[in-house]
C-alpha cells in the first residue's frame, strides 16, 4: 500500500528466446490475480518487445495490456549498439500520464 492506497508494482523479464505468447499469457494471469483493473498498477522491466516499431509482437503486447486498461509508456532507446537502437524495456501503467514521471538513466550497464 502507498499511504492507505493499494498499489501493484510488477517487475518483469522475458528472455528473447521465450515464446512471447506464453509470456503475455503469464503476465495477463498475474494482472488478473492482482486485480489490476481495480488498483493502480505499474509494470517495469525488460519484455524484449521493441516499442519503436509496430510489428506483430508490439501489437500483441498492446492488445494484452489494453484488456487490463494498461498503457505502455513511450521510452527512448534503452538498448543501443553500434548498429541499432531499440526500446525493449517497458514501463506500463493504468495511472494517468500526469500522475507518473518516467526517466531513463543511461548507465552503460546492460
Amino acid at each position: 500500500t502507498l499511504g492507505k492506497q493499494h498499489l501493484n508494482i510488477i517487475g518483469v523479464y522475458r528472455s528473447p528466446s521465450e515464446n512471447l505468447e506464453t509470456g503475455l499469457e503469464t503476465l495477463s494471469l498475474i494482472l488478473d490475480e492482482v486485480e489490476a483493473e481495480k488498483y493502480p498498477t505499474v509494470i517495469l522491466g525488460d519484455i524484449n518487445v521493441n516499442s519503436m516499431i509496430q510489428d506483430r509482437d508490439s501489437r500483441m503486447l498492446s492488445e494484452m495490456l489494453n484488456t487490463h486498461n494498461i498503457m505502455r509508456m513511450n521510452l527512448p532507446p534503452t538498448r543501443i549498439t553500434p548498429t541499432s537502437q531499440t526500446s525493449i524495456d517497458c514501463v506500463c501503467s493504468n495511472l494517468s500520464a500526469t500522475d507518473m514521471t518516467t526517466t531513463i538513466i543511461m548507465t552503460g550497464i546492460s
